[in-house]
């Protein structure tokens, strides 16, 4: 399994995993592919800020981490997010591959002095599996996400 930061060419890969990702979370609002193919470009233009991680087996795209970067408005502090994570079903077991992106989004974070990650999981998408993972790197629950599209 390998991870590298994404290159233009991946972007039909990305849009296509993204489609799985949204897919599998039964979210309550569009897919918006424009709104994706901007957030994609602003991982090669957006002056550091957004990053793409590709996982790869054997030339095969498996899965991909989306991750920001922003000052946090109570403290202060420069937060990494990470924004999607997805790998194949096919390609779960093990957990390689969400383990090589989530070790290129931590990497990435302490490189650009990140004071600390923060990461989510969707209520629809396996919370607890995710928690599980989300666990083994340090991390702990803090917050309660609620949502309301406007």
């Amino acid at each position: 399994m390998q991870v590298r930061e994404a290159i233009r060419e991946d972007r039909h890969r990305y849009l296509r995993m993204v489609r799985e990702f949204y897919d599998a979370g039964k979210f309550p609002f569009a897919l918006d592919v424009a709104r994706q193919n901007a957030i994609f470009d602003m991982s090669f233009d957006g002056g550091g800020k957004v990053r793409v991680w590709i996982a790869y087996e054997r030339r095969q795209v498996v899965g991909y981490l989306l991750a920001t970067s922003q000052v946090a408005g109570l403290s202060g502090e420069l937060v990494a997010q990470e924004n999607m994570i997805w790998v194949d079903p096919a390609h779960r077991r093990g957990g390689k591959a969400a383990d090589s992106l989530m070790r290129a989004f931590l990497k990435w974070a302490s490189a650009i002095g990140a004071d600390r990650v923060n990461t989510s999981a969707q209520a629809s998408m396996r919370p607890r599996a995710t928690a599980r993972f989300f666990r083994r790197y340090g991390l702990t629950e803090t917050e309660i996400h609620f949502t309301r599209r406007l």
